[in-house]
């Protein structure tokens, strides 16, 4: 079976997203070790109206 990995998430990348294209480098690389990264099918949600947060 064929699985294909994501690339990493860098600052580079993050910067693609234009509410992150301004943060600082320093906010960025703390974003990446905080978060993780998570694939939503198209249509898919990550929450819905009440949901708990």
């Amino acid at each position: 079976m064929l699985s294909l990995k994501p690339a990493p998430v860098t600052t580079d990348l993050l910067r693609r997203v234009p509410v992150f294209a301004h943060l600082p480098e320093a906010k960025l690389e703390w974003m990446i070790a905080q978060g993780k990264a998570v694939k939503i099918p198209s249509g898919g949600l990550l929450r819905a109206e009440g949901d708990l947060a």
